[in-house]
């Protein structure tokens, strides 16, 4: 068995529509922060600053949007992760 980093929490059989990047999905266990004896010590502050920071966004820019739903992602062997996210206010 080969484990793949680049295919964490992707998996089409757990996810729907699991390589689409969709903000209002149904939470779902993932693997991000790793887990058991392995989990990020990092995770709550992690956590806790993306929720700061995107609750300002938000509150800053109301009507944010997808500005084109093609999602440009990051093509690294041991990383899925967004090369560009282009947004309207």
């Amino acid at each position: 068995m080969i484990t793949s980093i680049p295919a964490a929490n992707r998996d089409p059989s757990v996810y729907a529509e699991a390589d689409r990047f969709d903000i209002t999905r149904e939470a779902q266990p993932h693997v991000s922060f790793g887990g058991g004896q392995h989990i990020c010590i990092g995770a709550p502050l992690a956590r806790l600053e993306a929720q700061v920071a995107l609750t300002k966004l938000l509150q800053r820019y109301p009507n944010l949007t997808l500005a084109q739903d093609d999602v440009r992602w990051k093509n690294t062997p041991f990383f899925h992760g967004l090369e560009e996210l282009r947004v309207r206010a």
